[in-house]
């Protein structure tokens, strides 16, 4: 999620320790205020306001921190659900790290099984996905939730379970339901 150190102000907020207050339980607080470079937060259960610096060198991409000084301060997340998500993430990364360097199984690799694997750390994607990725596309298929893409005839936005992307013309599926359309107003097919 992209969001800018100003768009936090007047927002409930999640936070989890880092270095000194990592020992402590995720917390909620409300980013009272917002200013270039520090933040006053309500913390849960308190009433009074707490005064954080934005830390500049610990962001990175979305990420934000905040700290009182030294060796304390919190991450700071947008939701819920974006805490549980960075925690989740930092988990499987911990596994496969485990996995690949107290096992041996990363030893008993084979070539091919270590290219897939060197491929997907690098961010590159195998063309067979891209293609199918592709195709799901263009038949007006979400790539994602595997949903139908479906839209009114003048819009030019469509809709799945999950996003909405803009669509000019019909989906091949909405072509389809068109024609039908069509035939029963033809041969007047339409239930009263």
């Amino acid at each position: 999620m992209s969001y800018t150190i100003h768009d936090l102000a007047g927002r409930i907020v999640w936070l989890r320790g880092t270095g000194n207050n990592s020992k402590y339980a995720t917390k909620t607080a409300l980013m009272a205020r917002v200013s270039r470079v520090n933040a006053a937060l309500i913390m849960e259960g308190h009433s009074d306001t707490r005064t954080f610096r934005f830390d500049p060198d610990a962001r990175k991409g979305d990420r934000i921190f905040i700290s009182e000084g030294c060796n304390s301060g919190y991450e700071v997340f947008v939701s819920e659900e974006e805490l549980n998500d960075r925690l989740e993430l930092e988990k499987l990364i911990g596994q496969i790290v485990n996995e690949a360097r107290f096992t041996g199984k990363i030893t008993k690799l084979g070539l091919a099984e270590a290219r897939k694997i060197s491929s997907l750390l690098n961010g590159h994607v195998d063309d067979e996905l891209v293609r199918a990725r592709g195709l799901l596309v263009k038949h007006g298929i979400c790539e994602d939730c595997g949903e139908i893409f479906s839209h009114a005839i003048d819009e030019p936005f469509a809709n799945c379970g999950c996003k909405q992307v803009e669509w000019h013309g019909l989906t091949p599926y909405m072509k389809l339901e068109k024609r039908i359309e069509d035939l029963m107003k033809e041969h007047n097919l339409y239930e009263e």
